[in-house]
């Protein structure tokens, strides 16, 4: 019996140090932000993104992209996941502008040109004050906008569609039902120990408008059956793909042409925007001999 009792107590000491760790050391491996001039920023003049900065709700300047196409259907605001920045987007700015979709890419703080210091809650807040600087600045009608994110970006990119549920659509790539789920995913019972709720499963029920969930099968940070869990939850209408070989960090290049056909699907079965009217210029005066 003491020997038990002695087992007893050393593990509860063993889950109560893990569960400290888990706690203590949670923000530096749960966000992986790439900090300016970390990353191939050549990009940005590559698909001529301007630069814009604005205020987040605590006073830091967030930085985001603005990449505007000829002729643009929608408005794509656009988040990315908890690894790197905006200029490792380039591959998804270029797909999404030949599917004629303007794109607004931002930077949560801690990211990239953008001050401050990641968190769920500065996530959250930074993307709605993404949503309100394109609306109220750039003037971009909400029901132009397709609201999408990967991985915990989908989080934030729910949470601005249920907030504002006259927007056009919503896309999740790699999503989680969760951030224990999460948490679970990438260490053996972390979830258990982390803090915040991103109400991820709440939101995607709440918004009524046309939803799409793409997802790699071969997604060793978010597992498919999380991402499917999420799909499950949500309400009509919506759609879901999975590509068996692909992962959550090369999703849109492991998926090759099929991503944007899926994109492109989604876009016409949503019956979102109409096309904006083709720019007329005036026609070439001809002019023969003389000056």
């Amino acid at each position: 019996m003491k020997l038990l009792g002695r087992v007893a107590i050393a593990a509860v000491v063993l889950v109560v140090v893990y569960g400290l760790f888990i706690r203590v050391s949670e923000q530096s491996w749960l966000f992986d932000p790439s900090p300016y001039p970390v990353g191939p920023w050549y990009n940005q003049s590559i698909y001529h993104a301007q630069d814009i900065r604005f205020p987040a709700r605590d006073g830091s300047q967030l930085d985001a992209w603005w990449v505007p196409t000829l002729g643009p259907r929608r408005t794509v605001l656009f988040f990315h996941s908890r690894r790197g920045n905006l200029s490792d987007q380039a591959e998804r700015i270029q797909r999404l502008q030949l599917l004629r979709s303007n794109v607004f890419a931002l930077d949560y703080e801690g990211y990239g040109k953008s001050q401050g210091q990641p968190s769920l809650a500065h996530m959250l807040q930074d993307g709605e004050s993404a949503y309100q600087y394109l609306t109220k600045v750039k003037k971009i009608p909400p029901q132009r906008i397709v609201v999408e994110g990967d991985e915990l970006g989908s989080a934030v990119a729910a949470a601005v569609a249920a907030r504002h549920p006259q927007v056009a659509a919503l896309v999740m790539e790699s999503p989680f039902p969760s951030i224990h789920a999460l948490g679970n995913a990438m260490m053996p019972l972390a979830g258990w120990f982390m803090s915040g709720d991103l109400g991820v499963l709440k939101n995607v029920r709440s918004y009524p408008g046309p939803k799409l969930f793409l997802y790699g099968g071969n997604d060793a940070n978010v597992p498919p059956q999380l991402s499917h869990q999420v799909y499950q939850a949500a309400s009509a209408p919506k759609m879901e793909h999975e590509w068996p070989g692909a992962t959550q960090d090369h999703l849109v290049i492991d998926a090759g042409p099929s991503w944007s056909r899926w994109m492109e699907t989604f876009y016409v079965k949503a019956k979102l925007a109409p096309m904006a009217p083709t720019p007329r210029y005036p026609k070439p005066a001809l002019k023969v001999g003389g000056r």
